[in-house]
């Protein structure tokens, strides 16, 4: 299946490793205009380089990052279509059984 993104923009967080680098690989490949977060800016670094993207390192839980990290897509690139919540991990409940207090440790994931 191919999916064209052109003219589309979007926002990946966790995108140093993982599912979210590989999401947004697949983006720019897609033809989207790509931005990935993540705390490990070193890493970050390295995947946005190698897939395309714009490094935006930071920690999705500090709201003024998350901010930012939007803002960064709507001047870089004009706009902000496309959002994937990639950071972080819950393990041994189904999202709808998750709490936020029990979602506490997937967003202190290393990201």
């Amino acid at each position: 299946m191919q999916i064209d993104m052109r003219g589309r923009q979007a926002l990946v967080t966790g995108g140093s490793s993982g599912i979210g680098r590989a999401i947004a690989a697949a983006l720019v490949e897609a033809g989207a205009q790509v931005a990935v977060t993540g705390r490990r800016e070193e890493e970050l670094r390295a995947a946005a380089e190698e897939v395309g993207a714009v490094a935006v390192p930071g920690d999705v839980r500090d709201r003024a990052h998350a901010e930012a990290a939007v803002r960064t897509c709507v001047e870089r690139f004009g706009g902000l279509s496309t959002l994937v919540n990639s950071a972080g991990v819950i393990g041994g409940a189904t999202t709808a059984e998750t709490s936020p207090r029990s979602a506490r440790p997937a967003r202190a994931a290393r990201c």
